[in-house]
């Protein structure tokens, strides 16, 4: 019987390489895009690994398994499950274990009517007989099919395919049992290990002498058994899916297969390997079309410590030694439009060693000229031409895709000409430059990246002439006229702090655009002028309203703060005149501050409850009364008032403010009585008020006092010689002032002198003979010093 080994072959061929001596090819693969440096990595898969992985192989599968399907005769066959009476039977021992999953869709399998007597299968009939064939004289005819389960899980009858999936699989388990629905079944699904076989070429050579070796299209091998010709009948074999690779890499285009067995079969162990790495990415250009960066690759060769290398080639001459026998030399080439053949000299020990490589040409889409932008006469709007020195199969611009294979994207604007190579848009200007980037793409990995590839400019921008300009307006006292020269056609509008809607200019004549709606104020403000056309951007510019255009705070006030000697402490009258030429209003808002005070005075004795006003005509001048507060402490402290200035032009100044003290505490003062003191007099010289035939008339003097708590009530102390007693008892006026006379002997009134102090207490109200809640003024306010002045 024919076989056909070809696949068994090549892989095994392959995998022989493995482990023979070192030849000079090393495969040059593109290199992938330049990645940030990660962690270290895991350590690359071994020949026993990668046979694994591409088999299908359980990861625990014993090494020796591995060398028997390299070398190795077939051991003696496994049992396989099949099915009787519903279980899983391995070899002539029933498992037990069902042939149908728990609740699963089991298949029915059914015989057909005659006289056909077909296979049905979940009641599809087959094609298959279910038969047997009547045999001559009378005897049976051969057995029918039985259904068999397939390892893709189906039902095959006499070798075919079914379609129709059965639902438990056995599977091999990590001990090399057979497992059925989870259960081990015991039984190996492997026979014991094989004898070492032939190799690969033996085993060929061994079945072209027996005349059984096919060739890959299924017809008789007629050839001979060298090795030669080995590795010729391999052409025909998957190897030649390698030679087709091999061909698109730089430098090997158009070679044979035969080129390609020789180098990869190179195998005289001459220590010198040859590698080359690069990376094919999308080529960034210039928008003239240079190259905007350098791209290199890099040639590595490796061999024996103290070899010397030189290469050379068009524009290359590099020269080095290997230092280690593990770690090849570098040298890094630049690319460029053509390929580079390269001639690599390796010596050793005064061997020479001739190898070549070839450095490939970048592959990008070129630019077939500059691209151009256009202004469209008379319009804001240019006209945007590139054209590429080859056809792109997909053009971005902007990272949008404008053209594909299937041809221009629509609704992108753009139109293809020059046969898939021009490509034209108009573009409106905007208020901003426009610079995309534009991106060609090929057949991959052919592509080219062309940043900023062209400029639309923006709009021309509006202009404006000069800075605003503002006028008085004869007969208009109240506003100022404000002009503005610029390009015609602009949206001019004015702002200024607290207009709530701009004010917008005329246009009148062509370019030049005027206001008469800027007020005259009493304070300096700016005048923001904002002039701008859609697309054409926006001017702005400032003016302030300063100097002769504002009007004068005509307003002076006399801040008395009682010292006036007319008004008493209690109260401050302060003046307020009008020295301009116009009327003005004063209009007082209110007091702030003092918070902690008590009974606060909130009115004005003299105009009442805030808000009031004030109508000053020119060189009127008005007298405004306020009121001094205070603290049970009488602490330092103070109000404000607050008033602004208006004029009949319904402008205000901004909003000013005077500051009335707190009252301080109350003050007293002891008037000298007449007769006191003088020659002969009480008080005066050689008068003793121990002497008992002194003179002790009723001396009567009087106590005022001011700045005490307006309506409070007080009571007057002196020493009595034991003590201190009340002289007498009374009621502050509104303003915080009282006087009163006190008269007692003149040998009681020297004592008191004598002792220097008298005390004040106040309170609150009075109940009969009785003065109650007294306020805690401290008693360093409540003694005073005693004495006449």
């Amino acid at each position: 019987m024919k076989i056909n080994l070809i696949k068994i072959f090549s892989i095994a061929f392959l995998f022989s390489l493995l482990f023979a001596c070192e030849n000079n090819l090393e495969m040059t693969l593109p290199q992938g895009p330049q990645g940030e440096k990660g962690d270290k990595g895991d350590p690359g898969l071994s020949a026993f690994d990668l046979w694994k992985e591409v088999y299908g192989k359980d990861p625990n599968t014993p090494i020796d398994e591995f060398f028997n399907s390299l070398k190795g005769k077939d051991g003696a066959d496994g049992l396989t499950p099949y099915i009787k009476n519903d279980n899983w039977w391995i070899g002539d021992k029933d498992t037990g274990v069902p042939a149908r999953g728990q609740d699963g869709k089991t298949p029915t399998v059914e015989i057909g009517p005659g006289p056909d007597y077909f296979w049905i299968i979940d009641g599809t009939a087959t094609t298959v007989s279910a038969k047997g064939i009547d045999g001559k004289d009378g005897k049976d005819g051969k057995d029918g099919f039985t259904p068999v389960l397939g390892d893709n899980g189906n039902w095959f009858i006499d070798g075919k395919d079914t379609d129709k999936p059965w639902k438990v699989i056995p599977e091999i388990g990590t001990d090399g049992n057979w497992w059925i629905d989870g259960l081990n079944t015991e039984k190996p699904a492997r026979g014991p290990k094989g004898e070492d076989g032939l190799s690969a070429y033996e085993l060929w050579k061994d079945a072209v002498d027996k005349g059984e070796m096919t060739n890959k299209d299924g017809s008789d091998y007629t050839g001979g058994n060298t090795w030669e010709e080995f590795l010729k009948w391999l052409q025909g074999g998957d190897v030649s899916v390698l030679h087709q690779y091999w061909t698109t890499l730089p430098g090997n285009e158009g070679k044979t297969i035969e080129q390609f067995i020789e180098e990869l079969f190179d195998c005289h162990c001459d220590g010198i390997t040859v590698g080359l790495q690069f990376e094919d990415k999308c080529i960034e250009l210039n928008p003239d079309g240079t190259l905007k960066g350098t791209y290199s690759a890099t040639l590595r060769i490796g061999g024996k410590a103290g070899t010397s290398v030189k290469v050379t080639g068009k524009g290359v001459d590099l020269s080095g030694n290997i230092t280690n026998d593990q770690t090849p030399i570098t040298f890094t080439i630049q690319r460029g439009d053509e390929n580079i053949p390269l001639a690599i000299e390796c010596t050793e020990g005064g061997n020479v060693v001739n190898k070549t490589a070839t450095i490939p040409a970048l592959k990008y889409i070129k630019l077939g000229s500059a691209t151009t932008v256009t202004q469209v006469q008379g319009e804001q709007k240019d006209v945007v031409v590139i054209t590429f020195a080859a056809a792109p199969v997909e053009v971005f611009v902007g990272g949008t895709l404008i053209s594909s294979a299937n041809g221009i994207v629509e609704g992108s604007g753009w139109a293809v000409s020059n046969e898939g190579k021009t490509f034209t848009k108009t573009y409106d200007r905007a208020a901003t430059e426009q610079k995309p980037t534009v991106q060609a793409k090929g057949a991959d990995p052919i592509c080219s990246t062309i940043a900023n590839a062209f400029t639309i400019p923006t709009l021309t921008p509006v202009e404006v002439t000069g800075n605003p300009v503002l006028a008085v307006i004869p007969g208009n006292n109240c506003n100022l006229q404000l002009t503005l020269q610029g390009t015609p056609g602009m949206t001019v509008t004015a702002t200024y702090p607290g207009l709530a809607t701009p004010i917008k200019l005329t246009e009148s004549p062509a370019g030049t655009y005027t206001t008469t709606g800027i007020p005259r104020k009493f304070t300096a403000y700016d005048v923001t002028v904002e002039a701008k056309m859609d697309g054409r951007g926006t001017v702005k510019k400032s003016v302030r309203v300063e100097g002769a255009f504002l009007f004068t705070n005509t307003l002076q006030v006399t801040n008395n703060n009682g010292t006036s000697a007319t008004w008493s402490n209690a109260i401050v009258a302060n003046e307020f005149k009008n020295t301009g030429t116009e009327p003005i209003i004063v209009t007082f808002t209110g007091r702030t501050g003092n918070a902690g005070a008590q009974n606060i005075k909130r009115n004005s004795p003299s105009h009442g409850a805030y808000p009031f006003i004030l109508n000053l005509q020119p060189g009127q001048t008005e007298t405004v009364q306020f009121y001094r507060d205070y603290t049970i402490t009488f602490a330092n402290g103070n109000y404000s008032v607050n008033y602004t200035v208006s004029n009949d032009c319904g402008e205000s100044a901004a909003s000013a403010s005077f500051a009335i003290n707190n009252q301080q505490n109350y003050k007293a003062k002891f008037t000298k009585p007449a007769g006191w003191g003088g020659p002969g007099q009480p008080g005066g010289p050689g008068w003793d008020p121990k002497d008992p035939n002194a003179a002790n008339p009723d001396i009567t003097f009087n106590v005022e006092v001011t700045n005490a708590i307006p309506n409070s009530f007080v009571e007057f102390q002196l020493y009595n010689g034991t003590g201190y007693s009340a002289k007498f008892r009374g009621q502050v006026d509104a303003n915080g002032k009282l006087t009163q006379s006190v008269t007692m002997p003149a040998k009681d009134l020297a004592v008191a002198l004598d002792d220097g102090f008298a005390i004040f207490r106040f309170f609150k109200t009075q109940a009969g003979n009785q003065l109650l809640d007294p306020y805690n003024i401290g008693a360093e306010k409540e003694t005073v010093k005693f004495a006449f002045e």
